[in-house]
């Protein structure tokens, strides 16, 4: 799938550093989380869609704004499983308890909101394939993850992530196109 994009090179040494292969999966996700939003701007970018991140607009609940209305959360998760897909995500935020975020921590994780965001972009790293050709993607709508209230569930099910994965390029634009027209007023 991502063969004909065009990542910043930085992003792709950074992927390369021979002290990050040499990290324990924990560590790898923490310190890679950023460089995914650079790579998810990288594919976004590729799309011809308008892509900002939240460093440029100062955004809040979101990473990256398309179009200057679809707003993305992106997550990167190492997986284990049959497929990419197989196996629930976590998904919560580390934000800390505060009146904001009242009634939104059972578990000492910080449920999102729906208003949030409208998808969340999820970058898959199957059983320890950290080579970027080898990642896998869901694109999944706001929608599918209201649990209670207007919170968030604090994890995607395997059928969520199947559902949506992302298997060719077009499933992006596809998706995100017909967003666009159904917020046409």
């Amino acid at each position: 799938m991502l063969q004909n994009i065009i990542f910043q090179e930085s992003d792709i040494l950074f992927l390369q550093n021979t002290s990050l292969k040499k990290m324990s999966p924990i560590n790898w996700g923490k310190t890679v989380s950023i460089i995914n939003e650079y790579i998810q701007q990288s594919i976004f970018e590729y799309l011809e869609f308008d892509c900002k991140t939240n460093e440029e607009m100062c955004g809040s609940g979101y990473d990256l704004l398309l179009d200057k209305k679809i707003k993305i959360q992106c997550k990167i998760r190492q997986v284990e499983g049959q497929t990419a897909y197989s196996k629930s995500i976590h998904f919560s935020t580390t934000r800390r308890k505060s009146i904001k975020n009242i009634d939104k921590c059972k578990t000492g994780h910080v449920c999102y909101s729906s208003s949030e965001f409208d998808y969340v972009f999820v970058s898959l790293v199957h059983k320890g394939m950290r080579d970027l050709i080898d990642w896998k993607f869901a694109l999944i709508p706001v929608e599918e993850l209201i649990g209670e209230g207007s919170n968030l569930v604090t994890s995607i099910s395997s059928n969520l992530l199947d559902k949506y994965k992302v298997t060719s390029i077009s499933d992006i634009t596809l998706r995100l196109r017909s967003y666009q027209l159904l917020q046409l007023p």
